[in-house]
């Protein structure tokens, strides 16, 4: 009995040791190389979202451009897809993509639009959802979506739009009449924003207000439910317990707040490579001249949804990171798109600091 106490207290102290280990060793970010978006090298662009594939790098332009760009990765521009517009074939704020094989699947405003990867349009479809994310895998388009009247959060749909099935209830029960002056529409999607991504087996939902994670197989049973607020950090803990009180408790005011809604995000983006699930995560931090983003990557295994790692991003003060995409070479090697305050758009391409 005594030798099982112990060793029980031995772990202990390995896991404690650990734990301080990792959190007192500060791994950076450097950028390697990087280059701007768009014609000119003045004016702001948003690049939403990013994809890498062997042949370049593939990013959205939310706003002026609502199009596709596909460059090589040593800046050259290769495609233009789209233009503004509400026609087939074009786009109107695109916020994300998904690849599958040679196929883009995009979501703005109209809904859905399909590319293939040289540029040529396939077709577009709106399956009438609030979309908070969504996945294209197996040549199925699953949707993470917020819809009043629904109790599933997931829907399936057929890249020619027809619907399969649904899946996956919500962890909450909605009092729609405390959010004055919003739409229910409006609040179920703040409150269930986060992150749908798959490894090509599962599909994991990444809740961004209240670090839950669900795990479902592609056909929606539910395997796996976890936290993650605990491992993110004290910042974390107190935006879920804000979160709860405007989400669940008191209520929110659209006209008493002029408009203005807590983002109160845990995460800022999330991408799944192999193994292992990348957390974008940023702090706001003011300066006695003006304000900087503070930004790092906290690594989870996608498994045990333990926190394996943690780098910071090593940037300039008016830079902010966008969004992220991982690839793995004999190192990770990190992809953003990154703001420069009132001045330019760039992709950057991060590695660990030697």
């Amino acid at each position: 009995m005594h030798r099982e106490k112990a060793l029980l207290l031995f772990l202990i102290l390995i896991f404690v040791f650990h734990s301080l280990t990792l959190s007192a060793e500060t791994k950076w970010l450097v950028k390697e190389k990087y280059f701007r978006i768009g014609e000119d090298e003045q004016g702001y662009r948003a690049l939403t979202d990013l994809e890498i594939t062997k042949q370049g790098i593939i990013i959205v332009e939310n706003i002026p451009g609502h199009r596709i760009l596909t460059y090589l990765k040593d800046g050259k521009l290769m495609k233009s897809m789209s233009k503004q517009g509400k026609e087939p074939g074009e786009l109107f704020c695109p916020v994300e993509m998904s690849l599958w094989k040679d196929e883009i699947v995009v979501k703005d405003n109209s809904g859905l639009s399909i590319f293939k990867t040289d540029a040529t349009f396939v077709r577009r479809f709106n399956p009438f959802v609030n979309i908070v994310s969504f996945v294209y895998i197996k040549d199925k388009i699953y949707l993470l979506t917020a819809t009043p009247d629904k109790k599933s959060l997931i829907d399936v749909f057929t890249p020619e739009g027809e619907f399969l099935f649904d899946f996956g209830e919500g962890f909450f029960e909605l009092d729609y009449s405390k959010y004055k002056h919003m739409s229910p529409i409006h609040a179920k999607g703040s409150v269930y924003d986060g992150k749908l991504l798959s490894d090509g087996e599962y599909l994991y939902y990444l809740s961004s207000k209240f670090g839950k994670i669900l795990v479902f197989s592609l056909k929606g049973e539910r395997s796996a439910e976890y936290n993650i607020t605990s491992i993110l950090g004290e910042k974390a803990e107190q935006f879920v317990k804000d979160n709860t009180k405007i989400w669940l408790e008191e209520g929110i005011d659209l006209k008493k707040t002029k408009g203005r809604i807590p983002s109160n995000r845990i995460f800022k983006d999330a991408y799944l490579c192999e193994d292992r699930i990348y957390l974008l995560t940023e702090k706001f931090i003011r300066l006695k001249e003006g304000y900087k983003w503070e930004n790092e990557i906290k690594v989870v295994d996608k498994k045990s949804f333990h926190l394996i790692d943690s780098f910071k991003v090593k940037k300039n003060n008016d830079e902010e990171v966008l969004a992220l995409v991982m690839e793995k070479d004999n190192e990770p090697i990190f992809h953003f798109t990154m703001r420069v305050r009132n001045k330019a758009s760039i992709y950057a391409e991060y590695r660990r600091e030697k």
